[in-house]
């Protein structure tokens, strides 16, 4: 993840140049764009956007363009040279203030080498008169200074230069252009700013406005969000005025980060979404239907019923889901505290977060609060994991109480309450505070070396370049450095150590961490239950294979049932033989449930048994009509005797019955019968020895139980050993695959931030082009598209460990069974020896290489000609070797990369 950065000036300009295209709202027009200019109407959407300050064109262009711009007219914009104006700025006052207090340290975050101030005037000096030293200041010498530097505007400006005089020579008459005066001159209009503000624990909206809170709001302006300012406006000493500041609802301002913590932000998010996966099923249907029964599985109404369906997915998100994530982010609000918003948070944890989590008895289609059927286990966990979300939200809202108690004053005075009590937003433009300055001054640092005479080409050409040429021969020797930057442990440090906010001035966004957060988790519980679940799975069939009659009595799970053998006929046929069923009074049910486990025959099905009654000779027993019968359904029943066991046991399925007039649960059943096959007796150790001396035709349809599982094991266990992969080799397939899946997933989750990171720092140093880039402008226009990433986070990362647990599970599977060794070492030895050819085949080619060609000419062309015939023939077969691995770097890499939300997965240009 490593990557050539730019350095020096050259990388100074070109992050210029990104700042200009950030601030830049209007790119229709290809010439204003390119030449980053920021006009008015980019100022005033960004202080709306990121303030809430509402003020218009006309008002930027006479408080700010005024001064900064040159002008107040439409014209007028701030253009590069004008923004690095602004910035150097506070580097000014701080060498003013060190100018002042007497070469005294001064409280800021970096160090200021004041001595550049003094170099800087040598060089105009130099370049003006000749010499460095110090000149009388008189209009003389700044004409010569104008017109030396192409300001001809400025020349005839003659009261323009008497204010300069009298500003920069502090009222002596007799004052010199010296480094003391040359500093007055630069930062007289610019004292209000204050150095110590870069060491204040404080917004920028603060430093410029003070804290105001909900407190010292007035009370008319409470109601409507409304927080007035007092500006000037500068130069034309209008009265001061109010600049309106209208309420944006920082607290879900996800897209840049104005809230007041992060761990609020956070824990909203976990707690929507476990709401929604605990509480609203959100793969089920809410009970819609679009057709009348009997017409459900057309097609068209499928199609009907998923378009409803999924409509109502995004109605419950929008106007449920997104309403309560709104509800829970009150008090996380960086600029205004309310008590009654912060009751409201409250409140709203209470309702959407307490209530669902301890009232069990909400049963809706679309919100249920019940254990659902397949879930009975998981809710309770469920449940448990909200309440502890809860607890902490409402830790949270505590904090903002206590904010709102303290007074400013008292919170300023206390680095420790601003520390718990001011959040992760202030931390965080505190870090970009000292991020600035520290940049800045290296930007000045680096143009500044632009103009040393030791950088120019030699030492004679120094002498008689001005500083100007000098700079520009220096700034195109800058423009190829390069140093190696990034990495994947660099950008971990650096974030972890804060020097990634502090000096970068890398905000990493909080949206991106609690992706990174899900990604974490996810990585860790899917493998794990694809574990959990593939071993349940993989020990269920072992049990099955390994010891296919485990011993219990064969039996429906919700009903029992018994006979008597003795109250049984076993008819026979023409023959003489068993028919193999019984015809048994007295069969009895456990209980009347056991009901629910018959459905009643009817038509065909009915009359076809008492046909096969009535040709045995039995239909004497129900009487002249066809009864009533019931037979098992869905589930076969098994009746018994009394006094059967687990292992000794004597049973028989249950055909077909009719109930008893005077109890339900008694009747007359054909038994011994299961799906229309007869001769199911079973009995299994002595179970039936009882009653077969007194029925020898009962005991001609009995099978020996023990006898038919002796016989079924050893077929079994010939199968098993056949065909069947040993127990441990399916054990060590699933944990290694889901040991990879997680791995895998983890890295995922690691990687996502140092790429951000990465991918700031080319668009900062011009290794991707801002402004003179077409592809930009499409990159400015969709920032909707970050709603995608928790939801790709989610999904990408559940999907890629999932099918990486399969993927790997089969992989190792397959190397370990023995049926498919054969087959799996074929295949290696086969690569192995495409590898080999390969490997020869590059040795052969650098030596043919070097040997025939010498760039694009070759050096001996009947060879060079025969080479290439031979490496073509050679080619027409080991090329099926890179479409193979071709295939399988792809897969491979659509695998990985289904959890990248942060880089594309097709290069630039496929599918355009």
């Amino acid at each position: 993840m490593r990557f050539e950065r730019p350095i020096g000036a050259a990388a100074d300009a070109r992050e210029l140049e990104y700042i200009a295209s950030l601030h830049q709202t209007n790119d229709t027009d290809p010439e204003t764009f390119i030449d980053g200019s920021i006009e008015a109407i980019d100022v005033k959407n960004f202080l709306l956007s990121r303030y809430g300050i509402n003020v218009t064109e006309d008002e930027i262009r006479k408080s700010i363009f005024y001064d900064l711009a040159g002008g107040d007219s439409d014209d007028d914009c701030i253009d590069l040279t004008e923004v690095v104006a602004m910035l150097v700025i506070p580097y000014l006052v701080r060498v003013a203030v060190i100018n002042e207090n007497g070469n005294e340290p001064v409280d800021v975050c970096s160090s200021t080498d004041e001595s550049i101030i003094e170099d800087v005037l040598g060089i105009i000096l130099s370049d003006v008169t000749g010499s460095s030293d110090p000149k009388p200041l008189t209009k003389e010498l700044l004409r010569e200074i104008f017109k030396e530097y192409e300001e001809d505007d400025l020349i005839d400006d003659d009261e323009l230069l008497d204010e300069m005089i009298e500003i920069a020579s502090g009222g002596d008459k007799n004052a010199v252009l010296d480094a003391a005066a040359f500093t007055r001159g630069l930062t007289s209009d610019i004292k209000l700013y204050n150095p110590l503000n870069e060491t204040k624990f404080t917004t920028h909206y603060e430093d410029v406005f003070g804290m105001v809170t909900l407190q010292n709001v007035p009370e008319e302006e409470e109601a409507d969000g409304i927080e007035d300012q007092k500006v000037e406006v500068g130069e034309k000493a209008e009265e001061a005025r109010l600049v309106p500041r209208i309420y944006t609802f920082s607290q879900i301002d996800f897209l840049a980060d104005t809230f007041r913590d992060k761990l609020q932000y956070l824990l909203v998010w976990v707690a929507i979404i476990m709401g929604f996966l605990t509480y609203f099923e959100p793969f089920s249907s809410y009970g819609i239907e679009v057709c009348q029964e009997g017409h459900r599985d057309q097609f068209r109404c499928q199609v009907g019923k998923s378009i409803v369906v999924w409509f109502a997915v995004m109605a419950v998100m929008i106007f449920i889901m997104a309403p309560a994530n709104m509800i829970l982010s009150l008090g996380n609000n960086v600029h205004r505290h309310s008590l009654l918003e912060i009751c409201s948070g409250v409140l709203g944890i209470g309702v959407l977060i307490f209530f669902p989590a301890l009232y069990h008895k909400i049963d809706t289609p679309v919100f249920k609060t019940v254990d659902v059927d397949g879930f009975v286990f998981i809710m309770p966990f469920m449940r448990r994991v909200n309440l502890f979300i809860g607890i902490l939200l409402l830790i949270i809202q505590i904090c903002n109480l206590v904010r709102f108690c303290i007074p400013d004053d008292q919170l300023k005075g206390s680095k420790f309450l601003t520390l718990i009590l001011r959040g992760t937003g202030v931390r965080g433009e505190f870090g970009i505070k000292k991020a600035s300055a520290f940049k800045v001054d290296k930007m000045i640092q680096n143009a500044y070396k632009l103009h040393a005479c030791t950088s120019a080409s030699t030492e004679g050409d120094a002498e008689e370049n001005s500083s100007r040429t000098n700079a520009l021969l220096n700034y195109n020797k800058e423009i190829e450095k390069r140093e190696t930057s990034g990495g994947f442990l660099w950008a971990w440090k650096s974030y972890w150590s804060g020097e990634l906010l502090d000096k970068e001035g890398i905000w990493t966004h909080t949206r991106l961490q609690t992706a990174s957060v899900v990604q974490l988790a996810l990585s860790l519980i899917v493998p794990l239950a694809f574990y959990s679940l593939a071993n349940a799975i993989t020990a269920e069939v072992f049990v099955q294979v390994n010891d296919p009659f485990s011993g219990e009595v064969p039996q429906n799970l919700h009903c029992g049932s018994y006979f008597d053998p003795k109250l049984c006929e076993f008819p026979k046929g023409p023959d003489g033989e068993s028919i193999g069923i019984g015809i048994c009074w007295g069969v009895s049910l456990a209980n009347p449930t056991c009901l629910d486990n018959f459905v009643k025959l009817e038509g065909f099905a009915q009359n076809g048994f008492c046909y096969v009654l009535e040709e045995y000779g039995y239909s004497a027993m129900f009487g002249d009509e066809c009864p009533e019968l019931y037979a098992p359904f869905p589930s076969q029943v098994y009746t018994q005797t009394s006094f059967s066991v687990a292992d000794d046991y004597c049973a028989a399925p249950v055909g077909v019955c009719t109930p008893t007039n005077d109890d339900a649960t008694k009747g007359l059943c054909i038994i011994g019968m299961e799906t229309l096959l007869p001769f199911q007796f079973l009995e299994k150790g002595t179970g039936c020895s009882n009653y077969t001396s007194s029925h020898e035709d009962f005991e001609t349809l009995l099978i020996r139980q023990d006898e038919v599982e002796n016989a079924v094991e050893e077929q079994t266990a010939e199968f098993v050993d056949e065909y069947f992969p040993k127990e441990w080799m399916v054990y060590r397939s699933i944990a290694f695959g889901a040991l990879t899946a997680s791995l895998a997933g983890i890295a995922n989750a690691l990687v996502c931030m140092p790429s951000q990171v990465f991918t700031t720092l080319k668009f900062r140093t011009g290794t991707v082009e801002t402004l003179r880039d077409p592809r930009f402008t499409r990159y400015r226009s969709g920032l909707l598209q970050t709603t995608y990433l928790l939801g790709a986070s989610i999904w990408g990362t559940f999907f890629m460990t999932a099918i990486l647990f399969v993927v790997i599970t089969v992989t190792v599977l397959l190397c370990l069974y023995e049926g498919t060794q054969t087959y799996i070492f074929t295949f290696l030895s086969l690569l192995i020896g495409v590898t080999t050819t390969l490997l020869v085949k590059v040795v052969a080619s650098i030596l043919l290489n070097n040997y025939n060609f010498d760039g694009y000419y070759r050096k001996n062309p009947v060879f060079a000609n025969i080479s290439n015939l031979c490496f073509e023939c050679w080619h027409l077969t080991i090329t099926s070797g890179y479409v193979i691995a071709r295939f399988v770097k792809l897969t491979v890499i659509v695998i990985l990369f289904l959890g990248r939300y942060d880089v594309p997965i097709l290069a630039d240009g496929v599918g355009e």
